[in-house]
């Protein structure tokens, strides 16, 4: 099989070429089949679920439990993201982006929009400050704002990621930006029972408490008001006033079932798509061979974050998965045509993207340096939040 190299990812960035390329990898829990796997869990009332659906597998209907969404895996490519810009890699590492800083908070804060859930048209940012100015009022970030698929170049040079991943300008009466995410990814595991109600093969969670020293202990009015006091005096303790024992952390609790802990699964799978098609759909004014070789550079970023998540598996506690089998990589082109691709290892995906970056900087002059936009944090927002956290 071939490999992907500048020359697939240059064929899909021109108008009538390839539509995406997929990756799906059968995963399988690192204990064994009979281990149960812990998905994402839901808010839904006083509690938590799974979400269950119907999807087709190998031609069928069967259920299935939602392992990682769309939105959770593009944080997790994110992730990677900033992974990457820790360890230096020499392309994610220039690229321009926004960072925060709350200095006024202690312990100050400080993120970037690959943190943020809107990215560059995030709250935080769009509320605070840039050099002394509102940021809403700063021309670069305001032509940012203006910017549009027909015409993203100046949201490319704020935020690439937001032009990669997606992003909508929703707070806006009008002239709302809408950026479609141009790669996308979920896991999903087959329900192990296709006979039962879903919900009804959830495994729930046993456990209990055991306090050797005081296990039925119980607060008289003088000790409640001495540990308060003790507690209130410690800095990044409880600060609100405990009711009961528990709520200290003191005493026994029985042996209960109460909370979701995991299911069986016949078979796990994890896929991501690249979609050229969207792509293509994005023009940077730098004529025809320039926004291809920005398109090129896109689409190998993502192929790089893609590379990297997938090395380091890692989704949750009680969620401990490898695996089981090699990725099919495989790009559609046109009329049905399918071909299959050796999957890429992250030096090889680091070639790619060097090799693209480098295209796209004698094509389009792209000039990645690393290029950060400042933001200094609106200081009432983490006062607020500590004044509302017991709540």
């Amino acid at each position: 099989m071939p490999t992907i190299t500048i020359e697939t990812l240059r064929q899909a960035a021109y108008p009538g070429g390839s539509s995406a390329l997929s990756l799906r990898t059968d995963l399988a829990p690192v204990a064994g089949e009979q281990a149960l796997v812990a998905p994402a869990k839901y808010a839904v009332g006083n509690g938590s679920t799974y979400v269950f659906e119907r999807r087709y597998i190998d031609g069928k209907p069967m259920s299935t439990v939602m392992m990682d969404s769309r939105p959770s895996s593009a944080n997790r490519l994110e992730d990677a993201l900033s992974d990457a810009i820790d360890d230096g890699n020499p392309v994610l590492a220039s690229m321009p982006h926004l960072h925060i800083t709350y200095s006024h908070a202690d312990p100050v804060i400080e993120f970037t929009e690959f943190q943020a859930p809107h990215r560059a048209y995030d709250a935080h940012f769009r509320l605070g400050t840039h050099q002394e100015t509102p940021v809403t009022a700063v021309p670069e970030y305001v032509e940012a704002r203006n910017s549009t698929p027909e015409n993203a170049a100046a949201l490319l040079a704020l935020s690439p990621d937001t032009v990669l991943f997606g992003g909508w300008d929703s707070t806006r009466r009008s002239h709302q930006a809408r950026f479609a995410a141009n790669v996308v990814g979920e896991i999903i595991g087959v329900v192990a029972d296709q006979g039962a109600d879903p919900h009804d093969v959830v495994t729930r969670r046993s456990g209990a408490r055991i306090d050797p020293i005081a296990p039925a202990y119980k607060f008289t009015p003088s000790t409640m008001k001495q540990f308060a006091e003790i507690l209130a005096k410690d800095p990044q303790g409880q600060t609100k006033q405990g009711k009961k024992a528990s709520d200290f952390v003191i005493g026994a609790i029985p042996p209960g079932v109460t909370a979701i802990d995991g299911i069986a699964t016949g078979r796990i799978i994890r896929s991501h798509v690249i979609s050229f098609a969207s792509l293509r759909r994005l023009r940077f004014g730098r004529g025809r061979d320039g926004d291809a070789a920005i398109r090129i550079l896109l689409a190998a970023i993502a192929l790089d974050l893609i590379t990297r998540s997938d090395a380091d598996l890692v989704l949750r506690a009680n969620a401990h998965l490898r695996e089981a089998e090699i990725p099919e990589i495989s790009i559609d082109h046109r009329y049905g045509d399918v071909e299959s691709l050796n999957p890429l290892d992250v030096s090889s995906a680091d070639s790619l993207l060097q090799e693209a970056y480098e295209n796209a900087r004698h094509q389009a002059g792209l000039d990645w340096r690393g290029q950060t936009f400042e933001v200094e944090g609106n200081p009432d927002i983490p006062g607020a939040a500590d004044a509302t956290k017991d709540e």
